[in-house]
């Protein structure tokens, strides 16, 4: 399905214009991902793991995706602190939901999950593994 948004509040005109010529139809998106240093359940787990395709990033101390037709993106979380800015997320690409973006931020886990243009519920916080 190919995602047409309305333009959100504090959205620069031309963003909101590029975002919706530029989507395509998140069925199109091929995406590969890799989770690596985590905690499972509290215990750290060395193995990296192939994540699913339910979420962008996923929290881990190193995390990268790949996707098709074109997509990089990656995170490295440096701290387990879940109000003070504790990872990076960067990326340029078609997301998973076929909408076109650039990425350069610095987050908390509360930041991440008030979300840019609302909020995302059941992140995972800390080290833990799991979708972020």
């Amino acid at each position: 399905m190919r995602i047409q948004e309305i333009q959100h509040e504090n959205e620069p005109w031309l963003m909101y214009k590029i975002g919706n010529v530029t989507a395509i139809d998140s069925d199109y998106i091929k995406s590969f991902g890799i989770a690596w240093l985590f905690k499972e359940n509290g215990k750290w787990n060395f193995i990296p793991r192939k994540t699913e395709n339910v979420a962008l990033f996923y929290n881990a101390i190193l995390f990268l995706r790949f996707s098709l037709p074109f997509g990089v993106f990656a995170s490295i979380r440096w701290s387990g602190s879940t109000v003070t800015k504790a990872l990076f997320q960067c990326g340029m690409g078609w997301k998973l939901n076929g909408r076109l973006a650039i990425l350069f931020r610095f987050q908390s886990d509360a930041s991440s999950a008030a979300g840019v243009t609302g909020p995302n519920f059941g992140q995972a916080q800390g080290f833990e593994y799991g979708t972020h």
